[in-house]
């Protein structure tokens, strides 16, 4: 539309045509008859407008008030803000129901705001946007509709259209904008000329008949506006991919839920549910496929509530459930357990199958919040540090979180500080063969030291670095450190890095490596990668490849924290793995009078049967050491042989391993300098 006026566009006049019929008829009748039909006709087709313009103009006002109050973000839009993204859907979504096909927003001084054509291209071009400018009708400004008919240009356009503005009032009665709504008449206008010309045949019988085809017609047509516009509210306040409620609807709910349970004196819970791997399932095997395990995971979790209100998509993997009638604090920890046995397990994800498991953060009204916000921040509070302490669990909210958290934020800042100013060092454990007695080689193992705070455990670091997307330029800086370190080291000592599952998910982790070995000129068949089942659990076509490119580079894969997994065997024959590292959790536990000895034995056993070189981490006295050594693993590493040290300190115990090797008669290994005392 051009700058100027509202007329700028071709106006239709709506009139009868002419027909055979009306000249026969006329002919046929007298003065007086022709006198009748025609004042008749005249009074029904002027009604027929008239009713057609008022259904037009109701149309476009009701359309117009659902958007005013289902809209998100409408304020802004007529403030002169560019429409957000949710916005954009929203208004999108308004227009794939009923006769409205397109719109457009005027702020109350005439300048174009928004054109429904927009939408595709994610927004208007605000500078095209303020070129366009109208003068306001003057009914306009009297909070009145005005309409005007309109046939089908410019091409693309319904045949008969109109066009309705719609003035936006505030209470009193001030004009904010005005929204021009493009109303489809062309199967309405239709019915209209069809009913006209039944009526020049036979004047009081078709009369009759045409005006109840035309109310059946309407009222059908209004069927259909009023199931457009129920689509409408439905969009505005359910997730429409799960057909849960959204959160805006969901916490409406939830506000609804704690005013009844409080004026009752009775408890609630909220249960705040974030699904632990959906990025990774998204990533891999790409949207639809993710949203169909969306689907499956709303389809579980609609079969544990008794009502459906009192489920609803937040977000993303976030999902939320009301528990209501609450006896406590436990009663609300087993419902949550419910829920995570109820999403945690397998999933066919094109033709793959993937485990997926859920955390729960769980916050009870009244104790932990009286409002909708308050609780459901005490979830999310909850819920955040069970992801931080390793997901795939349930945790209730208690005051203290709020501080964990607090600590948490801080760590990540002090974080980002110490890879710019070189916090981090490595240190290297080493790993010895109990049957030669010789050092074989060692592990790195990442170090920070905070200029205020001292040493910060790995333990903390290490997942606040995964969270925040560090620990890939962390892990290739590590892997880089490490290889140049070890090639001056003998050519028999061999080096162990441990990898992140994060930095498999761009896909170039054999990339990475492959550059890292050429830059060091370290021999691939010294350096040996270590992985958790974490990454294994992934199953994706992209781990699987990757992997196999590492082991193609002559690089070694160790299965880390071996045993700690249920499906840690099942990977041995998926994967090719050189070695497998036993969890220091094992080793620990012998002497207890469990099991763990006749475990031990199975997986070295294993091991052996796989052809897998084996080795023990943790290993802190002798006792230890000598069931290892009975059981024929050879491979161990732990505190009874050396404590990590730092670069400078790792040629002095190479140098002490070749004094040693030099004796004929070797002793058995002792701890070292750097170990604790059994």
């Amino acid at each position: 539309m051009r700058g100027g006026g509202w007329l700028h566009e071709p106006v239709v006049q709506i009139m009868g045509k002419s027909s055979s019929e009306d000249r026969v008829l006329g002919i046929a009748s007298a003065f007086s008859g022709m006198v009748v039909i025609a004042a008749t006709i005249a009074i029904v087709f002027f009604g027929a407008e008239r009713l057609l313009r008022s259904d037009t103009e109701a149309s476009a006002v009701k359309w117009t008030e659902n958007v005013l109050a289902n809209a998100p973000d409408f304020d802004a839009i007529l403030a002169g803000d560019k429409p957000t993204a949710r916005n954009l859907d929203f208004l999108g979504a308004a227009l794939r129901g009923g006769d409205i096909f397109r719109y457009k927003i005027y702020n109350a001084d005439g300048q174009l705001l928004q054109i429904s054509d927009d939408l595709a291209a994610g927004g208007s071009d605000r500078a095209a946007l303020e070129s366009q400018r109208v003068d306001l009708a003057p009914p306009i400004f009297a909070g009145k509709v005005f309409s005007q008919a309109r046939i089908g240009t410019p091409p693309g356009r319904p045949e008969f259209y109109t066009e309705a503005f719609v003035p936006i009032v505030d209470q009193q009665g001030k004009i904010l904008g005005v929204i021009d709504v493009f109303v489809d008449n062309t199967q309405r206008r239709a019915l209209y000329l069809q009913w006209l010309a039944g009526i020049l045949g036979a004047l009081l019988i078709v009369a009759a008949t045409g005006f109840a085809v035309p109310a059946t017609s309407l009222w059908f047509r209004s069927r259909r506006k009023r199931v457009a516009e129920q689509h409408l509210r439905f969009l505005a306040q359910h997730d429409t991919l799960t057909g849960l409620a959204n959160r805006t609807r969901f916490l409406d709910n939830l506000t609804s839920a704690l005013k009844i349970h409080a004026d009752e004196g009775r408890q609630l819970a909220l249960h705040f549910i974030d699904l632990d791997r959906f990025k990774e399932i998204n990533d891999a095997f790409g949207h639809a496929e993710g949203d169909a395990y969306l689907r499956d995971i709303a389809e579980r979790l609609s079969k544990l509530v008794d009502r459906p209100e009192y489920l609803g998509r937040l977000g993303g993997d976030e999902f939320a459930v009301i528990q209501p009638e609450l006896s406590g604090a436990k009663h609300a920890e087993i419902y949550a357990e419910r829920i995570c046995s109820a999403l945690t397990g397998k999933y066919d994800i094109n033709g793959y199958k993937v485990i997926s498991t859920a955390s729960v953060g769980v916050a009870v009204a009244p104790q932990h919040g009286t409002s909708a916000a308050q609780l459901l921040r005490s979830a999310d509070v909850a819920l955040h540090q069970v992801k931080l302490a390793g997901r795939n669990a349930i945790g209730v909210y208690t005051a203290d979180l709020d501080d964990l958290l607090k600590r948490r934020l801080a760590l990540q800042a002090d974080l980002r500080k110490a890879f710019e100013n070189d916090w981090f060092s490595l240190h290297y454990q080493p790993q010895y063969d109990l049957k030669t007695r010789r050092l074989t080689g060692f592990e790195a193992l990442l170090r920070m030291q905070h200029p205020d705070r001292g040493f910060i455990s790995p333990i903390e670091f290490i997942p606040v670095a995964e969270e925040i997307g560090l620990i890939v330029p962390l892990g290739e800086w590590v892997l880089y450190e490490a290889c140049r370190t070890a090639v001056n080291w003998p050519d028999t000592i061999g080096l162990s890095v441990n990898l992140s599952p994060a930095q498999f998910r761009q896909g170039d982790m054999p990339e990475i490596v492959e550059k890292v070995l050429n830059q060091t000129q370290l021999a691939p068949r010294r350096l040996a990668l270590e992985i958790t089942e974490g990454l294994l659990m992934e199953s994706s076509q992209s781990v699987f490849d990757q992997l196999q490119d590492i082991r193609a580079l002559g690089v070694a894969l160790v299965m880390d924290d071996f045993g700690t997994g249920y499906s840690s065997l099942g990977y041995l024959w998926q994967f090719s793995f050189d070695t497998i590292k036993i969890d220091r959790s094992f080793v620990h536990a012998l002497g207890s009078g469990s099991n763990v000895e006749s475990l031990l034995r199975s997986i070295i056993n294993i091991g052996e049967s796989l052809d897998l070189r084996v080795i023990a981490e943790g290993v802190e006295n002798a006792e230890q050491a000598q069931f290892l050594m009975a059981n024929s693993c050879r491979h161990v590493q732990g505190f009874l042989f050396g404590r990590p040290v730092p670069e400078s300190d790792v040629m002095g115990i190479i140098d002490k391993d070749a004094r040693n090797a030099e004796k004929t008669h070797a002793e058995p290994l002792r701890p070292s300098r750097h170990t604790v005392a059994a």
